[in-house]
């Protein structure tokens, strides 16, 4: 029996496992599908970083989509490279119940993936962490997410390091955030934020009462927008993590 096989029997007899994590090993996923429906006990599944073609993707959604156990779901750098993925796994968000954390990062999702992200997700009440790094966001994919933020009442983590939102996204991320009341984790390094991105956020900070980790390293913000973002500190006393360090000047 090969390591693949017994793991899947592991999972089918195992009725403590809640934790299925594949890395970028190769499994048979027919019979991993299988054993996503037959274990009830399983919470997490991680398949960040396998190659998942369509037909495996299909399979894997068919065994998730009735899930009433599975909480966090990871596909970072595993979905098809022609965007389909995406459209095919916010099928399972439609009507899900119990998704609460949900990883994206490093697919390209651009701009269809986002669009049809956020049309999923404002109808959803119980995803609380989204994961968007590395996806080619920009400024229009930024105003979209923003939407979300300023309908959703329920994410408390954003994770969105390592795009290009730029200032104008980081103002539209801003006005979100002066009216949203659950978001308590931000992370916006590496966006090519400057100084004016800078100064929207520091000004939506003076109204904001529920954020708390706000990372915006790795930006190009100068010691002007710094000092700026430094002095919201002494207003907002909510803020207990604030991250600028990396390309500051």
């Amino acid at each position: 029996m090969t390591n693949e096989n017994r793991l899947v029997g592991y999972y089918d007899g195992n009725t403590h496992a809640c934790s299925l994590a594949l890395g970028s090993r190769s499994f048979p996923f027919n019979d991993l599908a299988i054993t996503l429906q037959e274990n009830k006990n399983i919470n997490e599944v991680d398949f960040s970083f396998v190659s998942l073609c369509n037909s495996r993707l299909d399979n894997l959604i068919n065994s998730l989509k009735g899930s009433t156990t599975v909480t966090n779901l990871g596909f970072a750098r595993a979905l098809p490279e022609n965007g389909s993925g995406v459209k095919k796994l916010l099928n399972i968000l439609r009507d899900n119940k119990t998704l609460t954390t949900l990883d994206l990062r490093y697919n390209c999702i651009e701009f269809d993936g986002t669009e049809q992200l956020v049309n999923v997700l404002l109808g959803n009440n119980t995803l609380t962490k989204l994961y968007l790094g590395n996806n080619d966001i920009g400024e229009v994919e930024a105003d979209l997410l923003a939407r979300f933020l300023r309908g959703n009442c329920k994410l408390s983590t954003l994770q969105l390091k390592c795009n290009e939102i730029g200032d104008i996204g980081a103002a539209s991320i801003a006005s979100s955030l002066k009216v949203n009341k659950t978001l308590s984790m931000l992370e916006i390094a590496d966006n090519e934020i400057g100084d004016m991105g800078a100064a929207a956020i520091a000004n939506a900070l003076q109204v904001n009462t529920t954020l708390t980790y706000l990372d915006l390293g790795y930006n190009d913000i100068s010691a002007t927008g710094g000092e700026q973002l430094l002095n919201v500190l002494s207003l907002n006393e909510n803020i207990n993590n604030l991250l600028i360090k990396g390309k500051l000047t």
